[in-house]
């Protein structure tokens, strides 16, 4: 039952510190739940990897070419935790009132423990026995039972909650780490896991408490990790082996620092819910690598292949990133797609639809060719690109140093980046520059391609006009103030500003500089004129409010909350924006102000853009852009 799901190879970056090993790799990117991911975790070979859903669903996928594999969905509600059996034929998932373990060689379902609440179960390294915690009106309890039967085969007594629980890789014991809500979780216990009987009651003296556990593979030694200390236990003696204190600055070890894998010597640590982690070097207690997981958002449900070879991440909530982890072998990075010397072949996703990917970071800025045979995009990783639309395939790339988000038409043949470059639309080749040191914030050109507006963020703010074919000025419009938003419309010879202290929008003759219409009382987050100049968009924090251009009437208020991004289509009947805090796309109807949810997305803020003909809307996705077929009526 394997479907292939949308996957983009993209670079990691290790970001480069004194001392520190730099790495750029490719890596793997997996999008297929549909809704918020709770859970990963690697399979021991590092074949699959496993994600556990809040719709529900636990799914497995290829991390060599994001294949889906075995589904298991629930109608309970949402599962956490996603544990493999050493051998990779079981798994271990749960939700809030129930336990589950799965035979992955044929999809059934071995146990099913119906338990409120059940602790940070784990399953045996033989995946014949699971162990959790679970609490009653008699107290806590640590229970250990069969896979076969659900039936508890040893119980203990705790006076704590289990916050952490481990089996040792030969199934022999289980680390326990207990604690209460609202003090430091210091107690770490080595239990038998035949009895349930404690062996070792550690002693660890760091004082923000225990945020993780991690048996070494040859079961020897246990690494305890709190916020600024670590500790290496023997297993056989309950003694401290080695303290490791946090020695500089550039080893992660926040409140939050997770160990998620040992091996060969090495740990790595992540603070969850951050950008990046730390890989030790036990021995010297010496960070090796500093790694940067995601340049654009927090992620969290860090994971490590048993291998120590690739890397998993949650981000955007609903995406699965993997990637080869510094002095990963030969074969990893093969199988993850080699290099990024090649363009990237475009994707079909599950819907059908043309996914164009290629940007090794987060596509910010978008825009259609007059045509609509061509799709531009400029990204976080300061590069320029254009695509077939129809078929998706890279055409150029050019360098564009700096992050800048704008990307607007400049004339028949021209693109203005929103760092002053002109660039020819065709080639690449940078044509001269408008502008140097300053931020874009609208652009729109004449209906003969002879002349291009802009206003920038200059702290000498004007109206600027420029002939596209000598670049020379040939029109200014002197500001009294720093605009924060700005739109303009060539077609009408309007301007529309904003300026924070004034609380207001006001809308001016581009060639006179005359007041036609203002505002009071408007703080917008984003403003958008139609494409004849005749309605203006506000987005506002509580509503979207349409505006008559010429007078400032209110044509139509739309509930939509923090709306952004707002893109027109060419004949000016229907607005496209994004919901920035319920993440979602929509369409407005300017006729009568109807607006129509058109796809939830995760974590991330798109930017869009609409074909000439009106029929698709592209937007972004982290680093694809996704033509969605637009189907209103018009």
């Amino acid at each position: 039952m394997t479907k292939l799901m949308r996957v983009v190879v993209l670079a990691l970056l290790v970001a480069a510190a004194p001392g520190f090993a730099q790495v750029t790799a490719p890596s793997l990117m997996i999008v297929g739940p549909t809704a918020k991911v709770n859970d990963i975790n690697f399979s021991p070979d590092g074949r699959q990897i496993a994600v556990a859903s809040a719709d529900g669903s636990l799914r497995l996928f290829n991390t060599a070419n994001g294949e889906a594999g075995l589904t298991v969905q629930l109608r309970e509600g949402a599962l956490y935790g996603a544990q493999f059996s050493a051998d990779g034929t079981r798994i271990l998932t749960k939700s809030s009132q129930h336990l589950y373990v799965y035979d992955l060689t044929n999809g059934r379902q071995l146990t099913q423990l119906k338990q409120f609440p059940v602790d940070r179960p784990t399953l045996s390294p033989d995946g014949t026995r699971f162990a959790y915690g679970t609490r009653d009106r008699a107290g806590e309890s640590l229970i250990i039972a069969n896979v076969a039967d659900a039936k508890p085969v040893a119980t203990a007594k705790l006076d704590k909650t289990v916050v952490r629980l481990a089996f040792s890789p030969d199934g022999r014991s289980l680390a326990m780490v207990t604690g209460t809500l609202l003090g430091p979780n210091n107690t770490v216990q080595l239990v038998d896991a035949e009895t349930a009987a404690v062996r070792h009651t550690l002693t660890y003296t760091g004082k923000s408490g225990i945020n993780s556990i991690a048996y070494l593979p040859d079961g020897k030694s246990l690494l305890v990790t709190g916020a600024e200390l670590r500790v290496l236990f023997d297993t056989a003696t309950g003694k401290e082996k080695a303290a490791l204190p946090r020695t500089k600055a550039n080893d992660v070890m926040g409140v939050d620092a997770v160990a998620l894998v040992v091996r060969d010597g090495k740990a790595a640590f992540f603070a969850n819910g951050s950008y990046d982690g730390t890989i030790i070097n036990l021995a010297e207690n010496k960070p090796t690598h500093r790694i940067s997981v995601d340049a654009e958002h927090i992620v969290t449900g860090l994971r490590i292949s048993a291998d120590g070879e690739r890397l998993a991440a949650v981000v955007g909530e609903r995406f699965v990133k993997i990637w080869p982890t510094p002095g990963a072998g030969k074969a990893t990075l093969a199988a993850l797609g080699g290099t990024l010397t090649t363009p990237l072949a475009p994707l079909r996703d599950a819907q059908n639809r043309l996914v164009i990917q290629g940007h090794e970071a987060a596509v910010t800025g978008l825009l259609y060719s007059a045509s609509g045979k061509t799709v531009y995009t400029v990204a976080k990783d300061q590069t320029l690109r254009a695509f077939d639309a129809s078929t998706g395939k890279e055409i150029f790339k050019v360098a564009t140093p700096g992050v800048f988000s704008d990307l607007a038409p400049f004339g028949a043949d021209g693109l203005l980046h929103g760092n002053g470059k002109i660039f020819n639309a065709s080639t690449g080749a940078v044509r001269g520059e408008l502008f140097k040191h300053q931020d874009l914030l609208a652009a729109d050109g004449s209906a003969d391609g002879k002349s291009v507006t802009i206003v920038t963020d200059s702290f000498e703010p004007a109206v600027d006009t420029f002939d596209t074919a000598t670049l020379k000025p040939v029109g200014k419009l002197k500001l009294r103030a720093r605009p924060d938003k700005a739109a303009i419309s060539a077609a009408a010879g309007l301007v529309a500003l904003a300026v924070e202290e004034e609380k207001s929008v006001k809308i001016l003759q581009i060639a006179t500089g005359k007041a036609v219409a203002r505002l009071a009382d408007k703080e917008p987050r984003t403003l958008s004129f139609s494409p004849d100049g005749g309605t203006l968009a506000v987005a506002l924090t509580d509503e979207l409010l349409l505006v008559n251009a010429a007078t400032g009437e209110v044509r139509h208020t739309v509930k939509a909350r923090f709306a952004d991004r707002l893109t027109w289509s060419p004949d000016g009947k229907v607005l496209a924006g994004f919901d920035a805090i319920g993440k979602t796309l929509f369409l407005v109807t300017a006729s009568d102000g109807a607006l129509k949810e058109l796809e939830k997305l995760g974590d991330f803020d798109p930017v869009l853009a609409i074909s000439p003909d009106g029929r698709t809307l592209a937007y972004s996705r982290l680093d694809q852009v996704v033509l969605h077929p637009l189907n209103v009526a018009r």
